[in-house]
């Protein structure tokens, strides 16, 4: 691993001992990275890294960290800073199994009063396809102990504080979404007009296991604020994709790109090393403010197919960080960064400064403590007082098969 800086374009080396091939992770609330399982090595491993500023922080890693092996697990950072990591299997595998399933959860920091897995009857009743579950922290209640959890078709609304199902929500047209069928999910921006209702937005994957299969050219949306939630199903912007990546932009668009047209995620052993096929170069935004049927627009196409093990995220900057793609483990590619201007900085309007955040002008360069609740107030530079301004506050998953 390596840390990049994106002025500057220098590179810090980050040794690891372990094979992070497939893991997944999530940053705890202070901002610590937290690296879950390894792929050859073992599967119960955990690796933290702290961000500094005197570029002298490295990883640490706990071979046995996690109370059971998992493979292709999902990590969610919660309210209370902890994180939860849901699933997976207990070995390497393309397509979970009940004889090697993982049907649990556990809390990193370790929960005193639950140490041990936890048992999750849902990652039972999707199988095989559940692999790298699907999961938001929704906005409500109070405490925000509510999760959104997708795996297969299925989703269901859950309280980790009393690990109780709230409520099961109808199934998603349009086959599967969860690993290796890989598609995609958002959260919508949860905007205080809308007081901040919890929107989920799935898109993509495929049907059948089959590297030839044409992939899913269909989207879900579900307003979770509803009493009797329901699935708006929507196309995908004219183009059939498994492996996408959704990124949420500042001005509160999603951009979705990379991805494959034909196949399904992961890689074999032997033979023919590729599972999918007919990378999808061009990438779409989607605008929820607008009507079914007119949420997405095309956007630039790409000269690099990004599929398996591809990645984008936002930046501060606004443009979209793109890299990655291998379909086997073990490969390296060079000079591929791939930085993305989303269209609403290809125009001619001015952009917004912001100076200060909480009084402080060091943005970027230290941490800004935020209570729950607080109100922060942040100074922006207009060069035109009559212009319209919007940001994102985001916080950064880790990205995995997506």
């Amino acid at each position: 691993s390596l840390e990049y800086d994106l002025e500057t374009g220098d590179k810090r080396s980050l040794p690891l001992k372990s094979n992070t091939f497939c893991s997944s992770g999530s940053f705890l609330g202070d901002g610590t990275l937290l690296s879950t399982e390894n792929f050859s090595d073992g599967f119960s491993s955990l690796r933290t890294i702290q961000p500094c500023q005197d570029k002298k922080c490295q990883w640490t890693e706990k071979p046995k960290g996690m109370t059971t092996n998992r493979w292709y697990s999902t990590s969610t950072t919660l309210s209370d800073g902890t994180v939860f990591i849901l699933g997976g299997s207990n070995q390497s595998i393309a397509v979970n199994e009940a004889d090697f399933n993982n049907p649990t959860f556990e809390f990193f920091p370790k929960n005193k009063k639950k140490p041990g897995p936890q048992h999750f009857q849902f990652l039972v009743d999707t199988l095989p396809f559940n692999l790298y579950p699907i999961v938001h922290l929704l906005p409500g209640p109070k405490d925000q102990t509510h999760l959104f959890i997708f795996a297969n078709q299925d989703s269901i609304i859950y309280d980790w504080t009393t690990n109780k199902v709230v409520k099961k929500l109808p199934q998603l047209p349009g086959g599967p979404r969860s690993y290796p069928l890989t598609g995609t999910s958002v959260m919508l921006p949860l905007r205080p007009e809308d007081n901040y209702k919890a929107q989920i937005l799935v898109c993509g994957g495929n049907t059948e296991m089959d590297v030839n299969h044409e992939a899913t050219n269909s989207c879900g949306k579900i307003d979770l604020s509803s009493d009797n939630p329901t699935w708006e199903v929507d196309d995908f912007g004219g183009f059939k994709r498994v492996m996408p990546d959704g990124v949420l932009l500042a001005d509160g668009k999603v951009l979705f790109l990379n991805g494959a047209g034909t196949g399904i995620a992961g890689y074999t052993r032997k033979g023919n090393i590729l599972q999918a096929d007919n990378a999808v170069l061009t990438a779409v935004l989607y605008d929820d403010n607008k009507p079914l049927g007119q949420r997405f627009s095309k956007q630039d196409t790409s000269k690099i197919p990004r599929v398996y093990h591809s990645v984008a995220t936002l930046l501060p900057n606004g443009k979209v960080f793109v890299a990655g793609s291998s379909p086997q483990a073990s490969i390296v590619t060079k000079n591929v960064k791939f930085p993305t201007d989303p269209s609403y900085l290809s125009s001619n309007a001015p952009r917004g400064t912001i100076t200060s955040v909480k009084n402080s002008s060091d943005i970027n360069q230290k941490p800004i403590k935020v209570s729950y609740g607080e109100t922060v107030e942040v100074t922006v530079e207009l060069s035109d007082e009559s212009q319209k301004f919007t940001a994102a506050v985001v916080h950064y998953g880790e990205l995995a098969e997506f």
